[in-house]
């Protein structure tokens, strides 16, 4: 339901007793033009491009991590899906990954929750992991890259956007000095004391 009201869609059910239950999810599509060349190429051209890049995904809502995990494993990428903070860092600990792609409003930590812990532990990969925020706020751009995110990538969006904003930072983590300014981050370090335990568990 998350998913299709941040698509302006509607969803309504039509049960009748002992027929079942009818869902009828309604999107608004913009019209094709019927003059417009279909490019059959389009969606192939990205298609396991991500082959070897191993990848984090953090959401709370499943029905969205599963859309975006399956979109991940057809660009050919690893990827490792978690629900929760604590499915996070334990997968951290027991491997290194190249990227981190997480929700950002989320009830039990929200992402930029997420990325002040890794950045305060010693945990595997925690400290430079490149973390690129998931979000449907129309917030700018700047607000997450100026706390230290890598890359910022618009719900809903397309496995077209969804590679090239994984790409755009894979291809060049490697030549990049990270130094992000966390300071308002830690604004609120009292209140994160109790989470920051987690890591020491």
């Amino acid at each position: 339901y998350r998913l299709v009201s941040r698509m302006g869609g509607n969803i309504r059910v039509e049960s009748r007793p002992g027929e079942g239950s009818t869902f009828i999810v309604i999107l608004p599509l913009r019209e094709a033009d019927e003059k417009s060349p279909i490019e059959e190429n389009e969606p192939v051209s990205v298609i396991s491009r991500l082959n070897g890049i191993s990848v984090l995904l953090l959401d709370d809502d499943i029905r969205q991590l599963r859309i975006t995990g399956e979109m991940l494993k057809r660009l050919g990428a690893d990827c490792t899906p978690c629900a929760t903070s604590r499915e996070l860092i334990a997968r951290i600990r027991e491997k290194s990954y190249d990227v981190l792609l997480t929700d950002i409003q989320m009830p039990e930590m929200d992402g930029f929750s997420i990325l002040e812990l890794l950045r305060s532990s010693n945990i595997g990969c925690a400290n430079t992991i490149p973390v690129i925020a998931l979000t449907a706020r129309v917030d700018d751009d700047m607000n997450y890259l100026s706390c230290g995110f890598a890359g910022c990538i618009r719900k809903p969006f397309s496995i077209d956007r969804l590679f090239a904003g994984i790409s755009g930072i894979i291809g060049t983590v490697k030549e990049r000095v990270w130094k992000p300014d966390l300071s308002l981050l830690f604004a609120g370090e009292d209140n994160h004391r109790e989470m920051l335990r987690i890591f020491v568990d």
